[in-house]
């Protein structure tokens, strides 16, 4: 099953230093120029993807290729909604708002009783869904959007995302730091404190009370008691966030970037945002929404038609750490070869005598071999992972040492 060769590293030396770790992100082809602004998927196999010029992108492939979709509009479309059912809603400018109830494939236009701009949506299940949008504008519905009712803010500022945990139970964020939140359907919105006047972009709850906002600036904040209190995290950045999203209480992915276009960003946290650590992207375009339908598979989309997708969304990371005042740290070398069909050998080093473990996962993030869990001794090592019984495939190795962990990509070629 494996082989390993070592050499002893000696005292003293320094470690070339690797600063940032990654997911397995992965560029797609959209087929299109238009900036994209909102993204959900029904399931892993079907997604739809909305942005400028009434764009409108279906996958059924798990984002593997991208369809043009009618819509019938030439509007900006700004974000857009699916229940796991299939039904759905986008929304746009000049109070624009298209309803889905097969996927996606076809879309009706729904009154939506004003002329603002309509920038966010939220369904809660097949007939109640909110929207968001210009000079505090919220509208809610609860029988599929035959009738959209416009609930009282109490603002006049933009309304940028709106997040809901149950048909209760919601919070939505804008301009010069608003937050709002409601307990009783949105019959009723009260103001929250968020400590802050930047513009407020994205807002993810994993229940009633923990939850996380984003915003320009570098802006991250956190609350664990339903938005009574907000925290300011340590994004590590002042570039301007977009949307957040949480797929568990401590594991969650910020993506952000300049308007119009460049510096692309996304970060993730594995502690509930003690720490905010900068993946690697194959892009330089901002990126303006991202949804995970399960904790590894996710989908990122931005500027100039940009879809990122992964499949590995919680396998991380290169770390470093200060150790007597040198930077030492584990590393993975490419495996090789790779792509391969029988074997494959991985090589890496440790700086420091403490217990490593190198596992193999799949695409979807299920372990199917552990190659090392064990002590070891500072040193270079080699092992060889025989997969002739594995069928072929995406695979991801993931070496673990005390802290520090490390992944990258296989491809078994069967």
């Amino acid at each position: 099953m494996k082989s390993i060769k070592y050499s002893v590293l000696l005292i003293g030396t320094v470690l070339m230093c690797l600063s940032n770790g990654y997911t397995q992100w992965i560029s797609q082809i959209s087929g299109t120029t238009a900036d994209l602004w909102g993204v959900s998927f029904i399931n892993v196999d079907t997604g739809i993807v909305v942005g400028s010029g009434g764009t409108i992108l279906r996958t059924t492939d798990g984002s593997e290729t991208w369809t043009s979709q009618t819509s019938g509009t030439t509007t900006y479309l700004w974000d857009v909604s699916f229940t796991h059912d299939g039904t759905g809603i986008a929304v746009g400018d000049s109070g624009t708002i298209l309803h889905s109830t097969d996927g996606g494939n076809t879309w009706t236009s729904q009154t939506s009783g004003t002329l603002n701009h309509l920038y966010a949506v939220f369904c809660i299940d097949t007939n109640t869904a909110t929207i968001v949008g210009d000079s505090g504008t919220i509208l809610r519905t609860s029988n599929g959007g035959e009738i959209w009712t416009k609930q009282t803010s109490g603002t006049l500022e933009v309304l940028y995302k709106v997040s809901f945990t149950d048909s209760n139970t919601g919070t939505v964020v804008g301009f010069h730091g608003t937050i709002l939140r409601t307990t009783d359907g949105g019959s009723t919105w009260n103001s929250q404190t968020s400590g802050t006047g930047v513009t407020l972009c994205g807002v993810s709850f994993i229940n009633a009370d923990i939850g996380t906002v984003v915003g320009h600036g570098g802006t991250i904040l956190h609350t664990t008691n339903g938005g009574e209190i907000w925290t300011k995290q340590t994004s590590g950045t002042s570039m301007a966030f977009w949307d957040v999203f949480l797929t568990d209480a401590n594991t969650g992915i910020t993506v952000g970037g300049s308007y119009p276009g460049h510096n692309g960003i996304i970060i993730h946290t594995e502690d509930g945002g003690t720490t905010w650590t900068e993946q690697k992207i194959p892009t330089v375009n901002g990126l303006y929404k991202v949804f995970f339908i399960n904790s590894d598979t996710g989908t990122a989309v931005g500027y100039n038609g940009t879809i990122l997708h992964t499949k590995t969304g919680s396998i991380t990371w290169i770390e470093e750490k200060q150790l007597d005042g040198m930077t030492r740290h584990s590393s993975i070398s490419h495996s090789y070869p790779n792509p391969f069909n029988l074997e494959t050998s991985i090589k890496f080093r440790i700086p420091g005598s403490n217990h490593v473990t190198l596992k193999i996962y799949t695409a979807q993030g299920k372990e199917v071999g552990a190659l090392i869990n064990e002590e070891m001794v500072p040193g270079n090592y080699e092992v060889t992972w025989d997969a002739r019984s594995f069928p072929g495939g995406i695979y991801i190795y993931r070496l673990e040492v005390g802290s520090y962990v490390e992944s990258r990509k296989l491809v078994l070629i069967k």
